[in-house]
């Protein structure tokens, strides 16, 4: 039951957060490409 809940979280995250999500994404890496990885430490521009 326990992995139901934390699915419906995350689903009802994912419905209602998401744009705050990309929004803050944005905001703290400053760069346009940085909300398409939810990934902290993958950095495409790096990744050659």
């Amino acid at each position: 039951m326990a992995m139901v809940n934390e699915f419906l979280k995350q689903a009802w995250f994912i419905d209602n957060d998401e744009q705050e999500y990309i929004k803050t994404v944005k905001g703290s890496k400053g760069g346009p490409g940085s909300s398409v990885s939810p990934y902290p430490s993958f950095n495409p521009s790096s990744d050659v």
